[in-house]
């Protein structure tokens, strides 16, 4: 074994361990995830589903089948936003407006114009009692999660901070233009008659 193949060998090994260490990490906070989910109530996160996409089993493996079987005919005829509330049923996690709108053109809803896919992010914004925004550009339906949890976020959403070194817009009045009416005389110059 030559001196650079016993190197990426050490280094192979040593991203190996690091790799595993996570992965214990992560399987640990899992646990405690999947505890506080089962005392709430609610459905056991599996290790997929964690981190938008990101795979802690295998980081190859092919998107999940309810994202990738979508039928030509699945929302045919459906306006975009009543297609995105049953993809995202059918998914049954919040997922990124791209992912969405992917799914319902190949469902073949009746996405149409040039900026539909902004169309639909409006309709997504608009439609608060069924759909709510998990984080930019992150839609979930509002039957995923407990009422604690939406008023949190509700809450979170209208305390945004003042933006810093701006003062407040004051409002311009529409000035009253004075009508000089024909009958009288401006003040102060008036004459005496005597």
């Amino acid at each position: 074994m030559n001196e650079s193949t016993a190197h990426f060998s050490k280094t192979l090994d040593d991203f190996k361990q690091q790799l595993a260490a996570k992965l214990t990490e992560a399987r640990k906070i899992l646990a405690v995830i999947n505890a506080l989910e089962e005392t709430l109530g609610l459905p056991k996160t599996a290790p997929s589903e964690l981190a938008a996409g990101v795979s802690i089993q295998d980081p190859v493996a092919p998107p999940k089948p309810a994202e990738n079987s979508i039928r030509p005919d699945e929302y045919l005829g459906e306006s975009p936003l009543d297609a995105a509330k049953k993809f995202l049923r059918r998914v049954h996690r919040a997922v990124h407006l791209d992912v969405i709108a992917d799914a319902i053109r190949r469902g073949g809803a009746a996405a149409t114009g040039a900026n539909w896919k902004e169309q639909l992010e409006a309709s997504l914004l608009r439609s608060t009692r069924d759909v709510v925004k998990v984080q930019e550009g992150i839609y979930g339906l509002t039957e995923f999660y407990t009422e604690q949890q939406l008023k949190g976020l509700r809450q979170t959403r209208r305390q945004r901070p003042k933006e810093e070194g701006k003062k407040p817009r004051k409002r311009k009045l529409k000035s009253k233009r004075r009508v000089k009416k024909p009958d009288q005389e401006p003040k102060g110059d008036q004459q005496e008659t005597g």
